[in-house]
């Protein structure tokens, strides 16, 4: 254990180190925002499943945004863009160690030293936002997917999604993933970015599954004729969908086979 009186000038570099930490990371949260904007998918291969829309949604921002928000390749290419900035931006930290660092507090440590800390004055949060235009059929609706940035140990820049400043037409992926939506909620192309991206299973009125296991083999959440699911008989039929886990994510009213 160290003298008491090397204390203060621990603690004076860990506090340095938190404070250049919190300006790194919004440095990265900046070169986010400012260079991937619009672009996220100009990288990414079409597969068969997204032949249907291909003519009609590709310029859709709501169908841009969710098919971000669920590309492996689109979260790299943000972590990656993070990472870099992070890196060109950051002091020497061999003196330190600092093992979490998010938007709302660190652990840090220096020679015998251990702090923990929160942070009651942040600028802004941690949490890059890639944004879309306006769908032409949904004038004012937001189009975006946000990421939480935090530091991890070892300078790592850690990525996830934030589920309340992602948004499709508006509608927030938290709410959308709590909620029923009927399909009547979104367009037809962001419908076409659920049944493009993610396998389902429809249940019928009564609750019976109307075909196999979660795949992309069903009917579409709105009908090709356009229909929604509130026929003349008032039916609704239930779209389920899943993350490749089976884990379930959304769930729709929508139309009926």
């Amino acid at each position: 254990m160290e003298p008491i009186n090397n204390l203060p000038s621990d603690v004076n570099l860990i506090l340095q180190h938190a404070i250049n930490a919190s300006k790194n990371i919004q440095d990265a949260v900046q070169q986010v925002e400012s260079t991937l904007s619009l672009d996220l998918l100009t990288s990414l291969s079409l597969n068969s499943n997204e032949s249907l829309a291909l003519n009609s949604c590709t310029n859709s921002p709501s169908y841009a945004a969710f098919k971000a928000s669920r590309s492996s390749s689109a979260f790299s290419k943000v972590q990656r863009t993070a990472q870099q900035k992070y890196d060109s931006s950051a002091v020497n930290r061999s003196s330190y160690t600092l093992s979490r660092f998010t938007s709302v507090g660190f652990t840090a440590g220096a020679g015998s030293v251990g702090m923990q800390g929160s942070f009651e004055h942040l600028t802004q949060s941690n949490s890059a936002v890639t944004r879309y235009v306006s769908d032409s059929d949904v004038p004012h609706a937001e189009n975006q997917v946000g990421y939480v940035i935090s530091l991890k140990s070892g300078g790592v820049i850690g990525l996830t999604l934030d589920t309340s400043r992602t948004r499709f037409e508006g509608l927030t992926l938290a709410s959308l993933s709590a909620n029923f939506t009927h399909a009547s909620e979104v367009s037809s192309c962001l419908a076409a970015a659920l049944d493009e991206t993610l396998p389902k299973v429809v249940y019928s009125p009564d609750g019976a599954p109307t075909g196999s296991g979660p795949s992309f083999n069903n009917i579409p959440l709105v009908s090709p004729n356009g229909g929604n699911g509130r026929g003349g008989d008032g039916q609704q039929c239930i779209h389920r969908y899943y993350d490749r886990n089976r884990n379930e994510l959304f769930a729709f009213l929508g139309a009926c086979p």
